[in-house]
């Protein structure tokens, strides 16, 4: 079931951020910062994401636990919106998960008329797959050897006005 987040699931979406980033950047993304990512401050931060009113974050549970979120910041214009996050552990991969988060996001984006939706991905994430299959255009890249020697950034974009 997806359900919008609230509050109350700041520590479980955070268990999935961390156990997300050290499933999916082993050996993409320097030891050190996926490391740095810890439970007590994913849960901080995760806290202020679910108070800021210009994000909207989804939950996908199965038996009362949570799985996989999705998290979206809304632009103050309405034009444009930006996927922050979609991450789901492995062991609910597979599933549809994800194409119902995007199916859903685009639902609600076309119906508020935003013109567009960007998500920003390593080039050495698989899931930039995901996304290219989903319409995504590839509209530019970035050096991101913050996170790692050679990493980079793509940055798509999906038209919602198609």
């Amino acid at each position: 079931m997806i359900r919008l987040a609230n509050v109350e699931d700041a520590k479980h979406i955070a268990q999935v951020h961390v156990q997300s980033w050290q499933e999916t950047y082993q050996g993409m993304v320097d030891q050190a910062i996926i490391d740095s990512k810890t439970l007590e401050k994913r849960t901080t931060m995760w806290k202020m994401v679910l108070a800021d009113s210009q994000q909207r974050v989804w939950v996908y549970e199965e038996n009362d636990n949570i799985l996989g979120f999705s998290d979206v910041c809304f632009s103050p214009s309405k034009r444009d919106a930006e996927l922050k996050a979609i991450y789901i552990l492995k062991e609910a991969q597979g599933k549809g998960v994800g194409s119902h988060f995007l199916n859903e996001l685009f639902k609600i984006l076309k119906q508020q008329k935003y013109q567009s939706l960007s998500v920003y991905v390593f080039q050495k994430n698989p899931s930039r797959y995901f996304y290219e299959k989903f319409g995504a255009k590839l509209v530019g890249e970035a050096d991101a050897s913050d996170y790692g020697k050679g990493l980079k950034e793509l940055h798509y974009i999906w038209n919602l006005n198609v």
